[in-house]
């Protein structure tokens, strides 16, 4: 189950940078638990902020919503990321 968010730079700044892709991907693998069963993480910059796409071993909308949840907000957590928070799901 694919869940999709949309992340920005706090204070409007543009995120383009493919390095800046990479490093929300790797923070949020980082910060995956065992029961979010996280399989795959696709990271895009587009247009003034970043796609997210998770992918959760579930079948569930309700679960992977749940995990999806779980995971950024721990990622958020990260002082690796004090510049981007998850703007919509």
């Amino acid at each position: 189950m694919c869940v999709s968010t949309w992340w920005e730079r706090k204070g409007g700044a543009t995120a383009r940078s493919a390095g800046e892709a990479s490093l929300v991907q790797d923070v949020l693998w980082a910060h995956a638990l065992p029961w979010h069963g996280l399989q795959h993480v696709r990271v895009a910059a587009e247009g003034d902020g970043l796609t997210v796409h998770l992918f959760f071993l579930t079948q569930d909308p309700t679960a992977a919503e749940a995990r999806a949840a779980s995971l950024v907000r721990r990622a958020s957590g990260s002082p690796l990321l004090p510049d981007f928070n998850e703007v919509s799901r």
